[in-house]
C-alpha cells in the first residue's frame, strides 16, 4: 500500500508541471529547427521528447542534489531552536 498523502500526490504533480513548463522553450527550439531542416516527422518528435525528457532529468537531478543539501545543513546546523518551525 502506498503511504503517499494527498499533499505528496499534489506537490509532485506540482513539481512535474513545473520541470516540463521548464522544458517546453527547449522543445519549441529543437522542434522548430528540425522543422526548418526538414528533418522527416518521426525524426523531428523523437528529438523533441529526447530533449525534453533530458531537460526534466536534469531538473530532477538538481532538485534531488538541492534537497540533499538543505538537509544535511539542518543536519549540521547542531543548535536546538525550540521555537523552530
Amino acid at each position: 500500500m502506498n503511504n503517499y498523502t494527498p499533499f505528496d500526490f499534489k506537490k509532485t504533480l506540482k513539481r512535474g508541471m513545473i520541470y516540463l513548463l521548464i522544458a517546453l522553450p527547449f522543445m519549441l527550439i529543437v522542434g522548430v529547427l528540425l522543422n526548418i531542416a526538414n528533418a522527416p516527422y518521426w525524426l523531428s518528435l523523437i528529438a523533441t521528447v529526447v530533449v525534453g525528457g533530458a531537460v526534466v532529468l536534469v531538473c530532477f537531478l538538481i532538485n534531488a542534489k538541492l534537497a540533499e543539501k538543505k538537509k544535511q545543513e539542518q543536519k549540521n546546523s547542531g543548535k536546538f531552536d525550540p521555537f523552530k518551525d
